[in-house]
């Protein structure tokens, strides 16, 4: 059945404000040639907010995501990476949705600016009551972010649980799998007991992995943001990410 045919374009307006997305790249998911408080603002306008009640939720949402009221004037080259995913969120949160989608939200980031974004998800998840679907395949992120863990393969839910069941004691074999990818993990043919043990052992190495990387690159970022905010730089052109890995690519 087409998406057209599933849900008719009249159908899915009034739906649209519940469901909002923070997607992967802050760098491709603003308008360059729009500024932040007009990316902010677009949906509300669409759904007939009036515009000072527009514009006070935007310099409130600014505030929340720890960004400056008065920058919204600002265009997204002007951003460091983690202030433009920041921007994003004030853009979803702007149409008070119900279910906040995350598609890779800091994969495009550095792993200091990543606990940023995270710890500001978690922020605004807590404050607004939201459901989050936040869809990684980073354990590390998982493990701080998620309450509950549903494990895909090949567009199939092969295992689902609570995260600290999944973490602990993995069942299927894909998930095992994604384990023993993990850099430093034990090697497959431990069995038994062990496999406790090495799935404990392998989300004790990707937090602190996690960790070690947030302090070496803290202090860089930080002199970037700083840049930005004093206005001696237009934009970053520096970026850290961890690369994808998978079963395959050992």
């Amino acid at each position: 059945m087409s998406t057209s045919r599933a849900c008719p374009r009249a159908g899915c307006a009034p739906h649209r404000r519940h469901v909002q997305i923070v997607f992967q790249d802050p760098y491709r998911s603003l308008n360059p040639r729009r500024t932040v408080g007009a990316s902010i603002i677009e949906g509300p306008i669409n759904f007939g907010l009036p515009r000072p009640t527009r514009m006070n939720r935007a310099r409130r949402l600014m505030a929340l995501v720890g960004l400056a009221p008065d920058a919204l004037d600002r265009y997204p080259h002007q951003f460091s990476g983690g202030q433009r995913q920041r921007i994003a969120i004030a853009r979803a949160l702007a149409m008070e949705p119900q279910l906040l989608i995350a598609d890779e939200p800091v994969s495009a980031l550095d792993v200091s600016v990543q606990a940023q974004v995270l710890k500001l998800l978690d922020d605004v998840r807590r404050r607004f009551d939201l459901a989050v679907l936040f869809i990684t395949h980073d354990l590390r992120v998982a493990a701080q972010i998620c309450d509950r863990i549903a494990v895909m393969q090949r567009g199939v839910v092969v295992e689902q649980g609570s995260t600290a069941e999944v973490f602990a004691a993995p069942e299927a074999r894909y998930t095992r799998a994604l384990f023993e990818a993990a850099p430093g993990a034990m090697p497959s043919s431990a069995r038994g007991g062990r496999r406790v043990r090495r799935a404990s052992t392998a989300r004790r190495q990707l937090l602190h992995g996690n960790a070690m990387l947030e302090e070496a690159t803290a202090g860089s970022r930080q002199r970037v943001d700083a840049a930005h905010e004093s206005g001696r730089i237009r934009h970053a052109t520096t970026r850290w990410a961890w690369p994808s890995w998978s079963p395959k690519s050992r």
